[in-house]
């Protein structure tokens, strides 16, 4: 970072007003966050030679949706600029699966004797929200392989009235039994609808997607050999779960009634769990904090984790993701 600054200091001296051009090639993303975004150039291996990208190319791309792109670049060289040297990525939401994805990926390095185990690949792991859907241009113009892991999000429409005594309906979150949308933004702009029926039963080829832009026409195009894939809740022993903690709960509700009494703050009303309550219930009443919750089952693992299962979602995504 020094090193960048100093560099920077001196071509703005006085005596160095001579239309000066400097070339820095780096693996580092810390010189890279130092970097103003538009003096960066990409360079990717593309078969047998390799292709440099302008990042003002990007700017191009996200088009009239400026506030996105600020966003997106500000994002990066703030706090993700090492997703430059990456040659995968993982989007997720929030500290529950951060916490427990380098677990997950463990277990599938375990369980899988081809390729190269996920945890020895240079996989960038990203955690962005419900945003992911803003980085879906980002990641066709890198050309990496991408998963982007998130929760269906499932809910109901309900009858509200407006101050003006008109009616209208709007989304509540739901039981997926429920279910009839979507609230989740990136799913509902990557698969190009919020049909909570259509979504949860999409086979996982229509989850594999690419960006095209064709015309002034923005899409994202169903495709095998697409570079990223969407990973969310299915089906799984005949419950769909909605969120990552009942489907977590729904596989492991065993190992979280053995061990209830050893979990400190992840969770409360241990006792519902002995009760014939569905998993999305028990998600709602008895984890107390998320982090607490995915630390702690770390903490009450063997050093493979193999007390719990993964929820099918992410080990289907993961092992899309190994495959080089």
């Amino acid at each position: 970072m020094k090193f960048i600054q100093l560099i920077k200091e001196r071509m703005k001296a006085d005596d160095y007003e001579l239309g000066l051009q400097t070339i820095i090639t780096t693996h580092s993303s810390h010189i890279v966050s130092e970097c103003d975004f538009d003096d960066i150039r990409f360079l990717k291996k593309q078969g047998s030679s390799s292709v440099a990208k302008n990042f003002n190319e990007l700017e191009k791309i996200y088009g009239d949706n400026e506030q996105t792109f600020k966003f997106v670049k500000q994002y990066l060289t703030l706090n993700r600029s090492e997703l430059f040297f990456a040659d995968k990525a993982i989007f997720i939401e929030g500290d529950t699966e951060r916490l427990l994805l380098p677990a997950m990926m463990k277990k599938v390095d375990t369980n899988q004797s081809t390729d190269i185990p996920l945890l020895s690949q240079n996989i960038s792991i990203i955690e962005v929200g419900n945003y992911a859907h803003l980085f879906g241009k980002l990641i066709s113009f890198l050309g990496i392989k991408a998963l982007i892991i998130t929760d269906i999000d499932s809910a109901k429409m309900i009858e509200k009235e407006s101050k003006k005594g008109k009616k209208y309906e709007v989304p509540h979150r739901s039981d997926p039994t429920e279910g009839t949308v979507t609230t989740n933004s990136s799913l509902i702009t990557f698969l190009g609808t919020n049909d909570f029926n259509k979504i949860k039963s999409m086979n996982s080829n229509k989850k594999t997607l690419r960006f095209s832009q064709k015309n002034s026409v923005d899409r994202y195009l169903i495709n095998q050999n697409g570079n990223f894939r969407i990973a969310y809740q299915i089906e799984e022993n005949g419950n769909q779960a909605s969120s990552f903690e009942d489907a977590f709960i729904h596989l492991n509700k065993d190992f979280l009634k053995a061990n209830s009494d050893r979990f400190q703050q992840g969770l409360k009303n241990r006792k519902k769990l002995e009760e014939d309550l569905s998993p999305y219930k028990l998600a709602e009443e008895c984890i107390d904090k998320k982090s607490a919750f995915a630390t702690e089952i770390l903490l009450l693992s063997d050093s493979n984790f193999s007390e719990w299962k993964t929820p099918g979602y992410i080990e289907e995504g993961l092992r899309w993701l190994q495959v080089q």
